[in-house]
């Protein structure tokens, strides 16, 4: 169909004024001011007569689109506003997790069939894609996606990956991938003011399994519930809760004795907590209440645990919720014997000398992918690997150390000898250094650090440079990212200008400078983890190996 030009009408209704002389540069603008409000004249009349793009999802409960729990489902936001609705049926109690990809900054909503909100998020997955993990019952749900910003437009995939209890899959591996325990049929839609589903004290506490996920409610205001653990060999605990109520979490010993809190460590308003040393055979007791007295609501307690010497997928914490268990372990870094341990599925475990061994692999971890890591008694590692896509990241790391900044010593610094090979196949690199995190407080972001000091492939840099500056008698370039695009999540690198295979860090150093770079003052809150990081580079296949000779990371 041929749009028709209308012209504009050659009737003047404006007041007449005397004729101007007209110079040679005045008629060529004049002229092209008429051609101009004929072409914008014309647009528009396209634009109007052209049909907005008709809506690929409804936007509503009622006329959500049906997908299966695991499937991939192309969506478009096609305008301003726009939400599109999916509707999901779980017949048997699992985990389901669900996220986009693509370049629409996304935000993305877990409703159930009534409408109520269970879980939202924003910039946990890739770049600026919503993911979200939950532990559902059989019943039907809905997933929103919809822009950031009202005005965000633009194309992206719907994935959903479900994993039902006592199972296991590659395309999506669950913090509580433990079987329930029988206290789990704990209704956690028990309305307020019914009788107490948990006993608030030792005496009364409920016994739940070591690898178990159970369903509470705080009641009313000032409601705690105590759950009773035996630990029968030592090893590794990893208690959390999850859901909407903002709790507080207090592990205690057969005696009463104190030996761990948390309150928001864990995704949004959860606690998270793991010993930082080994537990020895004994009984515990894991404390939930609200944060504030008044607080009432659902929660669920997952608990997990490592033997010394093993490694368990459900040690897993939703505070690390983009992990993904490989299917494919059949590349292993080779073992010198006594004291090894081996690794090709992710782990998350304590050994000693307070340190954190921490493999995670990316969510979308392909499956014909490995990566391995073999810790030597807490005194060397190595980590091999050969990927394609999206990777992973290996820690060995202190953690949990609630340290203000202005406590650290300003001489702690970390030691290491390695080698790092390039063995081949790949289209980008990797890179090493000192990793770690930064916990917000009073008024202050999450800060995410890297210390890179050798790598293979391109430099690694990460954000906008900000100055250079001279540790240990070296030169970094500083760089600084604001990952989710808002202030409330930082990184900072400091980059090595040439790479090295042994030497100091003097990590405390490097954080004085950050804070004293343009835009640096967020750092200024608590140290919460300090440690050695191996990471291949995005967007391509790697193959290398990393090993740590030796290793030491002096206590802050």
């Amino acid at each position: 169909m041929i749009t028709p030009l209308i012209l504009p009408s050659t009737t003047s209704h404006a007041t007449a004024v005397p004729p101007q002389p007209h110079s040679p540069r005045s008629c060529f603008r004049n002229g092209f001011s008429a051609l101009r409000g004929l072409l914008l004249v014309a647009a528009a009349t396209t634009a109007l007569a052209t049909p907005a793009l008709a809506d690929d999802h409804g936007g509503t409960r009622a006329t959500a689109t049906l997908v299966a729990l695991n499937s991939s489902t192309a969506g478009r936001l096609e305008d301003n506003g726009d939400a599109d609705m999916f509707k999901l049926i779980v017949t048997t109690a699992g985990t389901l997790t669900t996220e986009s990809n693509g370049s629409a900054d996304t935000f993305g909503t877990l409703h159930d069939d009534s409408g109520t909100y269970l879980q939202t998020d924003d910039d946990s997955g890739y770049e600026n894609n919503f993911w979200m993990r939950r532990r559902l019952t059989p019943g039907t749900y809905y997933v929103s996606v919809k822009g950031y910003a009202s005005s965000a437009v633009g194309n992206y995939t719907l994935r959903c990956a479900f994993v039902a209890d006592g199972s296991s899959s590659s395309s999506s591996s669950s913090s509580s991938s433990s079987s329930s325990s029988s206290s789990s049929s704990s209704s956690s839609s028990s309305s307020g003011g019914s009788a107490d589903d948990h006993g608030g004290t030792r005496a009364t506490a409920t016994l739940v399994a070591l690898n178990s996920s159970t369903a509470g409610r705080l009641e009313v205001n000032g409601d705690a519930d105590m759950f009773k653990l035996i630990v029968t060999t030592a090893g590794t605990l990893t208690t959390e809760s999850n859901g909407s109520t903002d709790t507080l979490g207090t592990l205690h010993d057969d005696s009463g004795t104190y030996l761990q809190t948390d309150d928001d460590s864990g995704y949004e308003s959860n606690f998270w907590m793991r010993m930082s040393r080994r537990l020895t055979p004994g009984t515990y007791y894991v404390s939930v209440k609200g944060y504030d007295p008044s607080t009432v609501g659902n929660y669920t307690l997952r608990c997990a645990f490592v033997a010394d010497g093993g490694g368990s997928s459900s040690s897993s914490s939703s505070s690390s919720s983009s992990s993904s268990s490989s299917s494919s372990s059949s590349s292993s870094s080779s073992s010198s014997g006594g004291g090894d341990l081996t690794y090709c599925d992710p782990i998350d475990r304590y050994f000693g000398d307070g340190l954190r061994a921490l493999l995670w692999h990316f969510d979308r971890f392909p499956s014909n992918s490995s990566a391995c890591c073999t810790l030597t008694n807490g005194s060397s590692f190595s980590s091999v690997w050969n990927i394609t896509g999206y990777g992973f990241t290996h820690h060995i790391a202190r953690d949990n150390l609630t340290i203000p900044l202005a406590n650290v010593n300003p001489n702690a610094s970390a030691s290491f000898s390695l080698t790092i090979e390039d063995l081949g196949g790949g289209s980008v690199g990797a890179y090493t250094g000192l990793y770690g995190w930064m916990q917000p407080g009073n008024g202050r972001p999450k800060v995410e650090y890297y210390i890179v000091e050798n790598w293979y492939g391109s430099r690694p840099r990460d954000g906008d440079w900000v100055k250079t500056i001279t540790v240990d008698q070296r030169s970094y370039d500083v760089y600084h990212r604001l990952p989710t695009g808002d202030a409330t999540f930082h990184q900072w690198w400091s980059v090595a200008q040439n790479k090295r295979s042994s030497g100091s860090i003097s990590y405390a150093r490097h954080f004085a400078e950050w804070k004293t770079a343009n835009g640096g003052t967020e750092i200024s809150n608590t140290l919460w983890r300090v440690g050695f990081t191996v990471e291949p580079s995005f967007g391509g296949s790697s193959h290398g190996r990393i090993t740590y000779n030796s290793f030491s990371i002096g206590v802050p």
